[in-house]
């Protein structure tokens, strides 16, 4: 079994103080975290601006955490969007004093959804390409 390692998926930008541009989170919140996935894509289709360049970027590139964005409208993406939809949200078993947050957060627990698969995420920063295995 891999170790357990954390990625985020959200919309917009991680660690904007703007709650339209992504999600407002600190350090603190992402810190187990391997990889962040910033979906830029605004419920207007519009193309959301992601955090290269900000000092939360920085954080992220000093400690390891590996910054990733996905154009979902990009015609070489490729992203299921079905599977974040159906999959069931597992934080009430997961943190139940913190159920309450299903709606706003999801937590998937992939081997558990997708038949004991894991999410493998392959980067090359040099080409400016990822993908997800």
């Amino acid at each position: 079994m891999p170790p357990l390692e954390q990625t985020g998926v959200g919309p917009g930008r991680w660690g904007t103080s703007n709650a339209e541009l992504g999600l407002k989170v600190t350090y603190a919140d992402i810190y187990n975290t391997r990889a962040l996935i910033e979906i830029a894509q605004s419920r207007d289709d519009d193309t959301l601006e992601i955090s290269y360049g900000t000092h939360f970027f920085q954080y992220l590139v000093e400690t390891n955490i590996y910054p990733l964005p996905l154009y979902p409208n990009a015609p070489d993406t490729v992203f299921n969007h079905a599977f974040f939809n159906d999959a069931p949200n597992a934080l009430a078993e997961l943190l139940p004093p913190d159920a309450q947050h299903a709606l706003f957060i999801k937590v998937i627990g992939v081997p558990a959804v997708a038949k004991d698969c894991y999410l493998e995420l392959v980067m090359d920063g040099e080409q400016d390409e990822a993908l997800r295995t």
